[in-house]
């Protein structure tokens, strides 16, 4: 009963804006486990749970923004302490943690499923909530001259060498447009491909009539069209062309976020693709971009900044975490005072001496890696950089980040009410204290103090990164091995319209790399024919089969 409750909480939602759910079987692994955000296989976008939480709350959901990467986005945390008397009170707190799922936030109309956050007599979104779903998702730009749809066409254009240079510079940027429909929000998508390792593709945002109060931030997403695929890389100019500064909000697993304050979207705005892969595969292929202006900044605190030079190439920094959270970070390697093939690493590693974090970067990138939980106690930030045989330099790693707090378990003391106090002062409580000299800051503290700069750092788990890409699409490789269901063209297995020998062979590489114990980077296959959550030659059978017909 409960799982219907669900679905139809998340159907009304997806109903406002002209979508559509499906529930998918989930097979256990742990919450925010490696993986896909979207579309992983083995569990879906959206995981319903239920977990100890603090007794004030009666559920949660881990909100899908800029800086939440990984699986723990969008999933919905019920409190199993809570004993529902009746569906409608499930069904009432579904629909609002579904609400803050598509993008909502809390609204002062009483009459809102979104005004109070627990049970609810309101059962149905206002008209103010489908409202505000709509502007979220906002009015699609399409290029000039275009009836929507996907860019297949042009994608297929560019991969066989038609009008190469179509885009390739801001003087014939692509136009993007938006229709003019009043109280939307302003969303430019297109489609596009990197051909080759230097193509370069521009747009140029065209001025809406829609009037924009306060939504001033624009904010640019490229995500990569296949899994281990291209890296993006997207740089914002301003109307004459100058290069805008711009945030990097997220950078891992196929999805670049960043942020451009000082842009108008009065004016005309042009952003240029490429590839930021040093390696094949990741230098090209197909991306999807979407652009659109927003209220507010995104402001991602910074934690940690290291300079290090070939004397000394390593550095450890200690961490304190005082609350369970969903942690996120991004590391950055400046331009400045370090030659070209420089790679910078940072591993932040917990109490266990397990990692939890890692990223590489060269000089001028920034990346991150899915969200992580954090649970209270001491990690560490483990530093190194690499300079070219014969190079010197000083490298300067910025690391920042922000904190979700997620209050499981009992209820938490207000620090403002009852002080953690240092524990070396009068009235400490000894189970409950900071070590000395520590200075709180939430939700994440770093114990201040100059870090200790390490010869050999202490048990250094994960070995230097040479070559940043192979750390960037770890969340895919997750599931390279998981067997994969294609609805519809099931016998399809190589996903490329058509079902040939060459599906019958996919799926006998797939399962000899196994059956020798082999990790293979088969998530861009469909080996699961019958979907029965396995690869087998019953799957090989019924390729065959539909090759003979």
């Amino acid at each position: 009963v409960w799982q219907g409750a669900v679905e139809r909480a998340f159907q009304t939602r997806a109903d406002a804006i002209g979508g559509s759910v499906t529930v998918v079987e989930d097979a256990g692994q742990p919450l925010g486990a490696p993986g896909l955000a979207e579309g992983d296989p083995r569990f879906g976008d959206i995981r319903i749970v239920a977990v100890p939480l603090d007794p004030s709350l009666t559920a949660m959901s881990v909100p899908q923004s800029a800086v939440v990467s990984g699986t723990w986005a969008g999933d919905v945390l019920f409190n199993s302490a809570v004993d529902f008397t009746n569906i409608d009170d499930f069904y009432s707190v579904a629909l609002h943690e579904a609400g803050h799922v598509f993008g909502l936030d809390h609204s002062t109309d009483p009459a809102s499923p979104m005004f109070t956050h627990g049970i609810s007599a309101n059962l149905a979104p206002t008209a103010d909530d489908v409202a505000k779903l709509k502007s979220l998702y906002g009015i699609r730009g399409e290029q000039e001259g275009s009836s929507g749809g996907s860019d297949d066409h042009d994608r297929e254009s560019e991969e066989n060498g038609e009008s190469s240079n179509r885009n390739d510079s801001l003087f014939f940027a692509e136009a993007l447009t938006v229709p003019v429909l009043p109280q939307q929000l302003v969303r430019y998508e297109v489609s596009g491909s990197i051909a080759t390792p230097d193509d370069v593709d521009y747009f140029v945002l065209q001025p809406s009539s829609i009037e924009l109060e306060n939504n001033e931030i624009l904010t640019v997403t490229v995500r990569s069209a296949a899994v281990n695929g291209v890296i993006l890389d997207a740089t914002v100019y301003d109307d004459q062309g100058r290069e805008v500064e711009a945030t990097v909000l997220r950078n891992d697993n196929g999805v670049l976020v960043i942020q451009a304050e000082s842009v108008e979207p009065d004016e005309r705005v042009f952003i240029g693709i490429r590839s930021d892969g040093a390696v094949d595969p990741y230098r090209t292929g197909d991306y999807d971009l979407v652009a659109s202006y927003r209220p507010g900044e995104v402001k991602l605190t910074e934690f940690a900044s290291m300079e290090l030079d070939e004397e000394s190439p390593r550095a450890s920094y200690p961490m304190h975490v005082d609350a369970t959270q969903l942690g996120f970070f991004i590391a950055k390697l400046e331009e400045r005072d370090v030659p070209p093939g420089t790679v910078a690493s940072v591993v932040v590693y917990d109490d266990r001496g397990t990692p939890v974090y890692r990223a590489g970067v060269e000089p001028g990138q920034s990346r991150s890696a899915p969200t992580v939980l954090l649970e209270p106690g001491e990690y560490r930030i483990d530093f190194e950089v690499a300079f070219p045989a014969g190079e010197t330099g000083k490298a300067t790693i910025v690391f920042d980040g922000d904190g979700i707090s997620l209050p499981f378990g009992p209820g938490l003391t207000d620090p403002t009410t009852s002080p953690v106090l240092p524990c070396n002062q009068a009235g400490a409580d000894p189970a409950y204290c900071l070590p000395p000299d520590t200075v709180v800051t939430s939700p994440i503290v770093i114990w201040p103090g100059t870090p200790k700069l390490e010869t050999t750092p202490v048990t250094r788990l994960v070995p230097p990164v040479t070559t940043p890409d192979r750390w960037f699409w770890d969340g895919a490789r997750a599931i390279q091995n998981v067997p994969r269901h294609l609805p519809g063209r099931p016998t399809d297995v190589n996903n490329d319209g058509l079902t040939t020998p060459r599906d019958a062979l996919v799926i006998v590489k797939f399962l000899e790399a196994t059956q020798r114990g082999e990790t293979i980077d088969a998530i861009n296959w469909y080996v699961d024919v019958n979907n029965d959550g396995a690869a087998s030659p019953i799957d090989l059978l019924f390729v065959i089969t539909a090759i003979a017909i």
